[in-house]
C-alpha cells in the first residue's frame, strides 16, 4: 500500500486498479480481433470454393483491366467500334473509380484466377472494415464488448457478405476503408500544419480511389472531425486550416 495520507492512499489503489483492467481490457479487444478473423476467414474459405460473379459495375471496370492489359493507357476501356468493326474506339471510364479492378487485377497479375482475386479481394476488405471499427469502438472508449458485438453483427450483415456471392467492387472497398477516413478525420485537427495537410488529402484520394461516393464520406469524416474538435475547444486549430487546404487541393487535382 502507498505510504500517503488516506485520500492519496485511495486514489493510489484506484490507479492500481485501473492499470490491472487494462491489460484484460486490451485482450478482450484482441478476442474481438480474433473474431473477425475467424468470420472473414471462414467467408473467403467458401467464397476460394464458389468463387463470387461480377455485378456489372465490377464488369466494366474489368473492361478497362482488360483494355490496359492489351496496351490500353490507364482507366481507358477499348471496344470495337460500331460503325466500323475492324478497328477499335477507346474512352474513358467515368462513371467508376479504378481502385475495384485494380486491387483485383494485381492479383491476377501474380498468377491467380479472377475469382478467387476477386474473393480475396472482398475478404480483404470485409477485413479491414471489422478491425478499423474496432480500433474506432477504443478511440471513443466502448466496452470491449461493444467491439465483439459490432463484428458478429457487421460481418454477417448481408451487405457484408454479399460480395463473396457477387462481387461488387466499390462498394465493399468503401465499407474497408471508411472506418479508417473517420479515425483519419479525428486526427486531422490536432496535427501540425504539415501533417494535416498530408493526411486530409490522403483521405480524400483513398475515398475516390475505393469509390466516386468515398469523396463524400471522406468530406464528412473530416468535417466531423474538425467539428467535433471546435465545439471542445472553441478555436479553428492549425490542422483544421492546413486539413482544410489538402482536402480542396486534392479535389482540385481530382
Amino acid at each position: 500500500s502507498c505510504k500517503l495520507p488516506l485520500g492519496k492512499k485511495m486514489s493510489c489503489e484506484a490507479e492500481d486498479a485501473s492499470a490491472t483492467t487494462l491489460p484484460a481490457a486490451r485482450a478482450e479487444y484482441h478476442g474481438a480481433t480474433v473474431l473477425a478473423c475467424a468470420l472473414v476467414g471462414l467467408f473467403t474459405a467458401v467464397g476460394m470454393l464458389f468463387p463470387p460473379d461480377l455485378s456489372r459495375d465490377a464488369a466494366m471496370g474489368m473492361l478497362a483491366w482488360r483494355s490496359m492489359e492489351n496496351g490500353a493507357p490507364f482507366n481507358f476501356v477499348s471496344e470495337p467500334d460500331p460503325a466500323d468493326i475492324s478497328r477499335d474506339r477507346s474512352y474513358f471510364l467515368t462513371w467508376w473509380s479504378p481502385g475495384q479492378y485494380l486491387i483485383p487485377g494485381a492479383l491476377t497479375r501474380l498468377g491467380m484466377r479472377l475469382g478467387p482475386a476477386v474473393t480475396i479481394t472482398a475478404g480483404i476488405s470485409l477485413l479491414c472494415c471489422l478491425i478499423g471499427w474496432i480500433r474506432v469502438v477504443k478511440h471513443f472508449k466502448f466496452g470491449p464488448q461493444t467491439a465483439a458485438l459490432l463484428v458478429i453483427f457487421m460481418s454477417t450483415f448481408r451487405y457484408s457478405t454479399w460480395s463473396f456471392q457477387s462481387y461488387s467492387g466499390g462498394e465493399i472497398l468503401l465499407q474497408g476503408v471508411t472506418p479508417w477516413l473517420i479515425l483519419a478525420g479525428c486526427r486531422v485537427p490536432a496535427a501540425t500544419a504539415a501533417k494535416a495537410a498530408w493526411l486530409a488529402c490522403l483521405v480524400v484520394l483513398i475515398g475516390f480511389l475505393t469509390k466516386l461516393t468515398g469523396l463524400i464520406v471522406a468530406g464528412a469524416s473530416l468535417i466531423a472531425g474538425s467539428a467535433a474538435a471546435y465545439r471542445r475547444s472553441r478555436r479553428v486549430s492549425d490542422g483544421m486550416l492546413a486539413g482544410s487546404i489538402g482536402a480542396i487541393a486534392a479535389c482540385g487535382w481530382l
